[in-house]
């Protein structure tokens, strides 16, 4: 491998609207990429407060990158920015949801939905692996849980989310079951809980599942926090989105991650199955049974064989 095919810089988007998935990602792969001899830049786009948590990860922004190969992970890309991307060689596109994935040379992703096929350059690479939605969890150790009263965790998004947080938190505290709720999100929820239900919340946590240390039941959006929680074994819920199912549709299908659509949010199947004792113990059985590759790991290496060449 020469010199230059050694450099790869990252084009990664976050920020307040967005939220962060992309940058926890990203350093993810640099990182393996770093352990397998690369030089790493960044191109981070964002907004003032990604930037300053790009900067708290070491992942500080580079005004001129003139390296050969991009990693893109980002959902909406700028035009300006579009012609600045087409000046690599390689642009690898890893986020699974993106309005310009024509411009990817190559696609590296844990699932295709129809919409990313159908708007992909004719002649670009895609590889699917499920085992790169675990790119993140490394570090994550299964956890050991029992239901006799259920501790939900909740972050649906790291940046601005359309869902009704306030009355999710407030229908949640309704069940029974539920004895603890602890919130990760950017804004103040103002939640009464009835009597019996102590609720948590943080505003920002770098250390995400430290907070979440003494969860049985996660509910998040469909991104990264996900996989990390399924890969610690525990009982898991996306709210997503018609269009966004596919991201979490493989484990959905295993089993241990419940879908629930927002756009016909059924408060009481979700309070019944949070009541479900059985199909909680089954769901966690089932996640502790998967394994969890260190994803990040194989998506360097693919991503490795690809600027070889």
């Amino acid at each position: 491998m020469s010199t230059e095919s050694k450099q790869l810089a990252f084009y990664v988007q976050a920020g307040a609207s967005i939220g962060l998935g992309h940058l926890t990602r990203s350093l993810a792969v640099s990182q393996a990429m770093k352990s397998i001899g690369f030089e790493v830049k960044f191109i981070i786009a964002s907004d003032d407060y990604g930037r300053a948590k790009a900067d708290t990860l070491g992942m500080s922004s580079e005004e001129v990158v003139t390296f050969n190969d991009v990693i893109i992970d980002a959902a909406t890309i700028p035009e300006d920015d579009v012609r600045y991307l087409m000046r690599f060689s390689n642009r690898i596109l890893i986020s699974p949801v993106c309005n310009r994935a024509d411009i990817a040379t190559q696609v590296m992703v844990r699932a295709v939905s129809d919409t990313l096929k159908s708007s992909l350059a004719q002649n670009a690479l895609v590889i699917e692996d499920s085992s790169f939605a675990y790119t993140t969890t490394r570090y994550l150790k299964p956890r050991a849980l029992n239901f006799e009263k259920i501790r939900v965790g909740i972050c649906l998004s790291g940046g601005e989310d359309s869902l009704n947080l306030r009355e999710l938190v407030s229908t949640i505290a309704e069940s029974p079951s539920v004895s603890e709720i602890y919130v990760l999100h950017h804004h103040a929820l103002n939640v009464s809980p009835r009597n019996g239900v102590t609720l948590f919340q943080e505003f920002y946590n770098s250390d995400p599942w430290s907070y979440f240390s003494d969860i049985n039941v996660f509910i998040g959006g469909d991104g990264l926090l996900i996989s990390e929680s399924v890969a610690q074994g525990i009982p898991s819920i996306s709210l997503t989105t018609q269009s966004n199912f596919f991201k979490n549709k493989y484990l959905n299908e295993l089993g241990c991650l419940e879908c629930f659509f927002r756009e016909s949010l059924d408060y009481s199947s979700l309070q019944q199955l949070l009541s479900d004792q059985e199909a909680l113990v089954k769901m966690h059985r089932i996640a502790l049974d998967q394994p969890s590759p260190d994803g990040a790991k194989l998506l360097a290496r693919s991503i490795c064989h690809i600027v070889k060449n």
